[in-house]
């Protein structure tokens, strides 16, 4: 009989952090945000007195937005650091958080272009934190690395809703954004910081691969590493 396959060693968090702490941190947080967006994001709509109609129209927006932009976001990434591209992404994420804050005394068109801006930079920090992780995983190791990212973004999208639900019961409605606006500060934070400890280097990339908002399914991540690892020679650690 033909022997039986080895299985695959699990990765442990540590190691997973060890190849790309920007992509780890960044999809943590990123599970905490789209999680929240899809759990309370309607709740917020609803509270700030939109209808019923309204409400749909708001979620529909923010969703479909981040679909469509995460093709320019992800070419910039191709070209340029993916950390400093994810940075810039989560500091318009920021910013547009506090628009649908502002939009929130303006007309219902106005909060639901905030929102649509919301949710196209919010939803490309995602894929950008998988394509990051890509370029830097070990290929003989992908099937454990693909397993992990999703443990990371499903760990930040377990606590994402909570915690949002809590901001909004201190601070009403708009809460929902102001814990946006804190996730969003910490993973610009972190970044900088492992920008400024690792300086980039030349290094080949893989193309972007666009990737759902919700959370990419394990044949996903795999095919997206198995993309990186085919198309790209070797990896700097000072990416990371």
């Amino acid at each position: 009989s033909a022997p039986k396959p080895s299985s695959p060693q699990r990765i442990k968090f540590r190691e997973l952090f060890a190849i790309s702490p920007v992509g780890v941190f960044g999809m943590i947080c990123a599970g905490m945000a789209n999680a929240s967006l899809y759990g309370m994001g309607a709740v917020f709509a609803k509270e700030v007195g939109l209808s019923v109609v309204e409400v749909s129209t708001f979620m529909a927006a923010a969703i479909l937005a981040g679909m469509v932009l995460q093709f320019p976001v992800g070419r910039l990434s191709d070209i340029f650091d993916r950390r400093t591209v994810l940075m810039m992404a989560s500091l318009a994420t920021g910013l547009a958080a506090f628009a649908v804050i502002w939009a929130t005394t303006q007309s219902v068109e106005i909060l639901i272009i905030a929102a649509a801006i919301y949710g196209g930079f919010s939803f490309t920090i995602y894929p950008l934190a998988v394509s990051q992780v890509n370029d830097l995983a070990d290929p003989d190791r992908l099937v454990q690395v693909a397993a992990g990212l999703l443990i990371a973004y499903g760990t930040g999208a377990s606590f994402g809703p909570v915690i949002a639900a809590q901001s909004m019961a201190i601070f009403g409605p708009t809460g929902f954004f102001l814990f946006i606006i804190g996730i969003n500060s910490v993973l610009i934070v972190f970044t900088i910081i492992r920008i400024i400890q690792r300086r980039s280097g030349e290094k080949a990339k893989a193309p972007f691969m666009p990737l759902g908002g919700a959370g990419a399914s394990s044949k996903q991540l795999y095919t997206a590493a198995v993309s990186s690892a085919e198309r790209v020679p070797g990896a700097s650690s000072s990416n990371r």
